[in-house]
């Protein structure tokens, strides 16, 4: 299947089937062009799909020993985030607690129990 051969095809039917009068000439191409356009469709979804399985069956498989890496290279990246995001808010917390202690006044008993 293809764009050119599917033209060819089409073309040379309307040729043998237009020696009638105008009005029958101009439905015959109004429908030809009809025909072309949904077999180009048709062809452009066949090609896509051929893309695809090539891309899925061809590729993937070629570059399956690189994905762990790729993975555990992003999944080291967004752990070390979370781990320096965890750290900071630590860090705040501690500071606020630091201030609370700091601005409460001393018991009575100097803080003895």
């Amino acid at each position: 299947m293809s764009f050119v051969g599917c033209t060819r095809r089409v073309s040379a039917w309307a040729d043998r089937h237009g020696g009638r009068g105008n009005a029958y000439q101009a439905a015959l191409w109004a429908g030809v062009i009809l025909a072309l356009l949904f077999m180009y469709v048709l062809i452009g979804g066949w090609y896509a799909f051929l893309l695809t399985a090539t891309l899925l069956f061809v590729s993937v498989p070629l570059l399956w020993p690189f994905v762990p890496a790729m993975f555990s290279f992003f999944g080291f990246r967004s752990h070390r985030r979370s781990q320096r995001k965890a750290e900071y808010l630590s860090e705040q917390q501690l500071a606020v607690m630091k201030q609370i202690t700091r601005d409460r006044p001393t018991p009575p008993d100097g803080g003895r129990m």
